[in-house]
């Protein structure tokens, strides 16, 4: 007689079946000719933008061997973004990297291949999806903690703030991770709103882990350090930096673009309420988010759905008209080309039937000619836009950029789009095609990242060092500035210690100008300069004029990066922010 199988054991076996499937879409193990391949997917993936981390361990028992690793999306629609990196690795030796995966593709299961010598030898999957969903509420908030905390309270924050609309998990919001677990480069965090971090973990991360998570903040992300030991707690010091430790009475500080905040007590150790009102009050985590940091509010539509993506896109003067003055004209000389003058000639030299001859050459002509001059009058280079804004640290000798371009290509560049690994590259959701990412020193976007005579738009943030400076001297009524900064100014504000606002125009690259005492700048932010009318990024606007500060537009910036080696740029507006300290005469150039 055949056993009979209970209900309940039949519902023990599916749930630990499920258990096993989410577990291994977090990490998984394979191995294949005397390698051992581990991917780690443990992050807060809610498809807002940005990068996913994938993280990579290989170790080899054979001798050394030179390999590639490819990630192959396997999506249900048509955007994709493969990704491919070559490594080498040492007999008995385990190398370790994170693939940052741009977050293009809707519903987009990845495949990992490993090949050697151009033969595939091992392959797995990534059960976790890493795509966009723009419909789902909710911002990503990471933990990362030196041991495992307790997450309930917070999760039934989320849960409150974030009910779940959309089909969202609150729970998928929400990750921890050891400091070991941190994947490498800063872009991996992009789409992370928010970040908590223990003041002992901070001590346990690599330096260059706390550098990569610094530039984040630069770039606008929010961080909290709980349970330090004192105010000016050693933590905030490692990753600002000497001597840029100073909080004010709430114990936050302002950090380029960004903002840092320490918590006194332990944070898990409150209740649901307490983390409700520290998460919007507090550290207002829901304006932080990827979408509201760098302007995708208006990106969540479908791809069909163009007018609905309109606000987001930023033309190009002169690119991607219709000359319908010109196609006008010729089509009114082709007909009566074609039309009665080509019947009066013909006629008069008794030829009627050279007609059926005429006719059809000549609209084949006129046709080419008419797509000639729409690929000629436009051209084969490549024309954009860019509208960007700069927050220069002359003692740093830093440079933190973030701004947004309108590309459009004659013809695809043949060795596509080549962005420095610490540059973040967002394509606006729903423009893009089939792609593929080349990592290495450097991310190469190639295929449908910029198709030809398309219309394309990104948004770029960037931290990188920067050796340009201005100078200001103290005269008795203006200052003096000497302009060292290898572009020239077109105009400039200052406000010096005492708040008294000060103005000039266009100083040369390697020039001097005299700024005039004007009134104060119209909002004292970038704003006031006119680019928030067109921008669309909030970030874009955040600089304020301060005492000792200075708001100017550049003629061109050699912060932004394009990567391209040659643009046409039209309509372009470069924002350039920074503080001064003003100098007499008298006094040694800083």
């Amino acid at each position: 007689m055949k056993p009979v199988e209970r209900p309940i054991n039949r519902l023990i076996i599916a749930l630990l079946l499920a258990l096993m499937v989410v577990s291994s879409a977090r990490a998984g193990v394979t191995s294949a000719e005397g390698l051992e391949l581990t991917v780690d997917t443990n992050w807060p993936g809610t498809g807002k933008g940005g990068y996913f981390p994938v993280r990579i361990s290989v170790r080899n028992v054979r001798q050394q061997r030179d390999l590639r690793i490819e990630l192959q999306a396997r999506g249900l629609d048509t955007i994709a973004a493969n990704l491919g990196r070559n490594f080498t690795v040492e007999q008995n030796q385990t190398v370790s990297f994170t693939i940052p995966v741009p977050m293009v593709n809707n519903y987009s299961y990845y495949q990992v291949k490993i090949y050697e010598d151009g033969r595939e030898i091992g392959r797995g999957n990534l059960t976790q999806r890493i795509n966009l969903d723009f419909w789902r509420e909710g911002v990503p908030l990471l933990i990362i903690s030196e041991h495992k905390e307790d997450l309930r309270s917070l999760s039934d924050a989320l849960r409150d703030i974030h009910p779940g609309r959309g089909g969202v998990d609150p729970e998928d919001l929400l990750c921890q991770v050891l400091p070991a677990e941190m994947p490498e480069g800063w872009i991996c965090y992009t789409q992370l709103g928010v970040i908590g971090v223990s003041a002992r973990a901070v001590e346990m991360m690599p330096r260059a882990r706390r550098e990569e998570l610094r530039k984040w903040i630069a770039t606008g992300g929010t961080l909290f350090i709980y349970r330090p030991i004192t105010p000016q707690s050693d933590s905030l010091s490692l990753i600002l930096g000497e001597g840029s430790a100073d909080t004010n009475s709430e114990n936050q500080i302002q950090h380029y673009l960004g903002s840092i905040r320490l918590v006194q007590s332990d944070p898990f150790g409150w209740d649901k309420d307490a983390w409700k009102s520290f998460l919007k009050k507090d550290i207002r985590h829901q304006q932080s988010g990827f979408r509201a940091r760098f302007g995708f509010e208006q990106t969540g539509q479908s791809r069909s759905s163009r007018r609905r993506r309109k606000p987001f896109l930023l033309d190009i003067p002169g690119v991607g008209r219709v000359p319908i003055r010109i196609y006008a004209v010729m089509i009114t000389l082709f007909a009566v080309g074609i039309g009665p003058l080509n019947y009066f000639l013909l006629k008069r030299k008794k030829k009627l039937h050279l007609l059926f001859v005429i006719t059809p050459l000549a609209a084949v002509a006129v046709t080419v000619g008419m797509i000639t001059y729409g690929m000629f009058s436009e051209g084969l280079g490549i024309k954009g836009r860019c509208l960007s804004l700069t927050c220069l640290d002359q003692d740093r000798h830093e440079a933190v950029t973030v701004g947004r371009m309108s590309l459009y290509a004659g013809m695809s560049p043949r060795g596509g789009m080549l962005f420095p690994m610490d540059v973040a590259v967002f394509p606006a959701a729903g423009e893009m095609r089939s792609g593929s990412l080349e990592l290495g020193g450097s991310q190469r976007f190639e295929g449908g990242y910029l198709p030809s005579r398309t219309l394309v738009n990104f948004v770029t943030a960037g931290v990188a060092p920067a050796r340009g400076r201005l100078v200001v001297k103290r005269t008795q009524d203006s200052l003096q500035i000497s302009n060292g900064l290898g572009v020239g100014i077109k105009l400039i504000y200052l406000m010096d210690e005492s708040g008294n606002t000060f103005r000039a125009e266009k100083i040369a690259a390697g020039g001097e100008a005299t700024a005039k005492a004007c009134p104060a700048l119209t909002g004292r932010r970038a704003g006031g300069l006119g680019i928030s009318q067109d921008s669309k990024i909030p970030l874009l606007t955040q600089a304020q004029l301060e005492k000792s500060t200075y708001l100017a537009e550049l003629e061109d910036s050699p912060f932004f990066v394009t990567g391209l080696d040659e643009v046409a740029e039209s309509g372009s507006r470069h924002i350039l922010y920074g503080r001064f300290a003003e100098a007499s005469n008298d006094s040694p150039t800083r």
